[in-house]
């Protein structure tokens, strides 16, 4: 994950705490960091808050223990999205930097973990409060991470931070791309992959560092859309890692993604939110969504709960956009049409899924409920009940060529999945041929997959081609933003192999 919640979530989780071994006189990793931390990834901040206050009465010139508490309160803000807490947030913040400004600032530690806090304020002043101070505070965070890599090349902590800055930086969606290029930054994706799995293979024998590296290590795979690989990493961790609630979490993401959906929706049923110290509200967020790719019939019951519960405005036209389907696919056209227009009741900026549920409300042509369910279930990776569906439909009973262009784009996209590349290539060109000129996203989407499949078969000038035709077709009136990214990163892929 661009990215959405998860990715919110990942991006404040990662990047600026480390339960490191090595220790300076006022940076030392102790038991009680140990235990704080683990309570943190397991969502129970009353235990952390406890332990960390107990540990500064007793050693208060130990400057990780501030580090882990500033990392315990924006953990609560991001997932709750209390706007209430922001305020508080930054005076503590600032409270906490007063203490540790200029203290052992030869430490390597002194500016790994001062650009790390700032990099999190500066997501959160971006979320609550203004826009230009949080990317500022951003940029100052890059720039005081690379000096301190530049200071200290050796010291394997800064692989985390700079390994985020190069894969966020080289993923950056081109409507905000050109504020890295203002600020004179360009990421390297390799690079950042690179650190990040050093970070992971130096840390990983360390009880708490260990998981907040495979947490790294899984932004880093959200961020180049490898989903699958990165849910292969994680199902190989020993089974104990797994079993931290924020991990769990994250597992139960790949999984879905990776075509496990089942086994996701297993994995969030056993994380009890009763036993957690916050609200968690993304359990019914995620859970919602994978059941619907199910098209389980309680599906709504989790979609309406985040709807409904969680104060914060992430992901709201997303779920009313899911709920919209549901309820055509329940036949209830009445609902249908209120959670379609319910978007409208939702104002601001938007993460990818919210802004995705607004091209998909924006055809004025009703979806057809079984391509609806086709399409739907394909993104849970049912495929045999998706060809199930295709099987049941006839092409020249679809009558509209929106409906016509989809039902050749599923059946493509299924004989891509099943390895029938040859005839998928020859469907996708049919969907480009009578699609091109549609304002619809199937022509764009079919010239991605062309990319991808002339990309997996090595032969690069094609992909090159038809990833450039991507972007030459792609209008975000229609298509979703992603398509665009995934097409540019496809282009820096193949680039090396054409010169």
């Amino acid at each position: 994950m661009t990215k959405g919640f998860f990715i919110s979530i990942l991006l404040t989780v990662l990047i600026f705490f480390s339960t490191i071994p090595y220790s300076r006189a006022e940076y030392k990793y102790t038991e009680a960091c140990q235990q704080a931390l683990l309570n943190i990834y397991d969502l129970k901040m009353d235990d952390a808050r406890s332990i960390l206050k107990a540990a500064l009465a007793k050693t208060p010139n130990n400057y990780y223990l501030y580090v882990l508490e500033h990392y315990c309160d924006a953990m609560e803000l991001i997932i709750t999205e209390d706007e209430a807490l922001y305020e508080k947030f930054k005076d503590e913040w600032e409270r906490k930097r007063d203490i540790m400004d200029e203290k052992d600032e030869d430490s390597p530690y002194y500016k790994l973990f001062e650009a790390e806090m700032m990099y999190t304020v500066g997501l959160m002043d971006i979320k609550y409060g203004g826009r230009l101070s949080g990317v500022s505070k951003l940029f100052s965070a890059y720039k005081l991470i690379k000096r301190n890599v530049e200071g200290h090349p050796d010291f394997w902590p800064n692989d985390r931070l700079y390994g985020i800055f190069n894969v966020a930086f080289s993923n950056m969606p081109p409507a905000v791309g050109w504020i890295a290029k203002l600020f004179g930054v360009k990421g390297d994706l390799d690079l950042g992959m690179k650190q990040l799995d050093n970070y992971y293979k130096q840390s990983k024998s360390y009880p708490g560092l260990d998981a907040e590296a495979i947490i790294y290590k899984i932004l880093g795979y959200k961020l180049t859309w490898n989903n699958k690989k990165g849910y292969e990493f994680l199902a190989a961790l020993p089974p104990e890692l797994l079993e931290i609630t924020l991990v769990k979490y994250l597992y139960a993401n790949l999984s879905s993604f990776g075509g496990e959906n089942d086994h996701a929706i297993d994995v969030l049923m056993s994380i009890d939110p009763t036993v957690l110290q916050i609200k968690f509200y993304a359990l019914d967020y995620q859970l919602g969504k994978c059941k619907f790719k199910r098209l389980d019939d309680d599906a709504n019951q989790y979609l309406l709960r985040y709807l409904n519960q969680f104060s914060g405005t992430s992901y709201k036209k997303e779920m009313c956009n899911m709920l919209s389907q549901y309820y055509l696919i329940h036949g209830n056209k009445t609902q249908y049409e209120r959670y379609k227009n319910k978007l409208d009741d939702f104002d601001g900026d938007f993460r990818d899924r919210d802004r995705e549920a607004e091209v998909d409300v924006s055809f004025e042509l009703i979806p057809n409920v079984e391509l609806l369910k086709a399409r739907i279930l394909l993104l849970g990776a049912y495929d045999d009940r998706v060809e199930a569906i295709l099987s049941n439909i006839q092409y020249t009973s679809l009558g509209e060529l929106p409906y016509k262009l989809e039902y050749r784009f599923l059946n493509a996209r299924i004989a891509q999945r099943k390895g029938n590349l040859e005839s998928a290539k020859r469907t996708f060109e049919k969907v480009l041929d009578d699609g091109e000129d549609e304002d619809y996203p199937f022509a764009t989407e079919s010239a991605l997959h062309l990319g991808f499949i002339y990309e997996s078969q090595k032969n690069y000038p094609k992909a090159r081609f038809y990833y450039d035709l991507c972007l030459d077709l792609f209008d975000d009136d229609y298509v979703y933003e992603n398509v665009e990214r995934q097409a540019e990163s496809g282009i820096d892929r193949v680039a090396k192999y054409l010169n």
